[in-house]
């Protein structure tokens, strides 16, 4: 479980003591600068800010939190005016670990100053990853897959901050079941039928969110931005209804059917990653509304029905 705000906080200001160059105003305000962010990144990695990120495959949300937060408390930090070099190439910062076995991140006074605030959010965020295995440089090349995503987050506030995005938490408005047999029985669809028959409405599928959200409003014990870690919240990676990674946690336990629900399976939009379904095989999430579990199907079974909503 992630740890409190409070005390990653109290921990990284015991850590402000180390670090300081002694190298006078510039190397001071640089640390400080730099504090300043990293700071603002652990406070919204721990509120959950950062489940929407795209991680590898091999990292699991719990294991970037707990290892960023670790390197985060951790990494002394240090300001220099002398050149930061990996092999040939200058840098603005490196991270490395000491013979002692201490974490570490050095930068170029002038040139973490000179980088713009965006820049720093994304330069901060890419040393602890670093530190923590996710972005390994390869010599003088720098990769920042993860670090990059940190811009979509920054909003101006008194100063660059990042934020907690909202979480949509309103069912959606669903059409009735489209498909049907001449006889007017309901059918089943494939999920590329499922979206010709919302798009040519004008609509479109609802999100697996949605349809999580949609369980919620009938006693489900729903949506959570973080793993509760209570055995019942299974995690959930699809897209948005603009296509944009779509993380969060859910559990059916509680729902409760109403007379006027049915008993059939929906498809939603959100497509599965394809490191969780079997190599050459695509698969849509779908909600099963007799359980108020969400599923998965390939795109090209007939396994679920269609319910559409209006685009936002």
């Amino acid at each position: 479980m992630l740890v409190q705000v409070s005390a990653v906080l109290a921990l990284l200001i015991a850590s402000s003591a180390f670090g300081s160059t002694g190298m006078g105003n510039g190397g001071d305000v640089c640390e400080n600068r730099f504090k300043i962010v990293r700071d603002d990144i652990a406070s919204w990695i721990v509120q959950g800010g950062a489940v929407g990120l795209r991680l590898p495959s091999t990292v699991s949300p719990d294991r970037y939190h707990e290892a960023m937060l670790d390197q985060i408390v951790r990494a002394v930090i240090s300001c220099t005016e002398d050149w930061v070099m990996i092999e040939n190439t200058e840098k603005t910062c490196r991270n490395f670990v000491s013979s002692s076995g201490t974490p570490q991140v050095i930068c170029n006074a002038k040139r973490f100053m000179e980088t713009r605030e965006v820049d720093q959010y994304l330069l901060v965020h890419h040393e602890y990853a670093g530190l923590a295995g996710f972005e390994v440089s390869q010599g003088g090349d720098s990769r920042y897959s993860i670090s990059n995503q940190l811009a979509a987050y920054l909003e101006d506030q008194v100063v660059k901050k990042l934020a907690i995005k909202p979480v949509r938490s309103v069912p959606p408005e669903l059409t009735d079941i489209l498909p049907r047999w001449p006889n007017g029985s309901i059918r089943n669809t494939t999920y590329f039928e499922a979206e010709s028959i919302c798009s040519s409405r004008g609509q479109r599928l609802p999100t697996a969110r949605e349809w999580a959200l949609y369980a919620q409003a009938f006693g489900a014990e729903g949506v959570s931005e973080i793993d509760p870690e209570d055995g019942l919240h299974i995690l959930i990676r699809g897209l948005d209804s603009v296509g944009s990674p779509d993380l969060f946690y859910y559990s059916s336990w509680g729902y409760l059917r109403s007379k006027t629900q049915d008993y059939h399976s929906y498809w939603s939009s959100s497509i599965l990653p394809l490191d969780e379904v079997p190599a050459g095989h695509i698969e849509a999430y779908t909600f099963s509304n007799f359980w108020g579990v969400i599923n998965s199907s390939g795109l090209d079974e007939p396994y679920a029905t269609v319910r559409c909503v209006q685009p936002r």
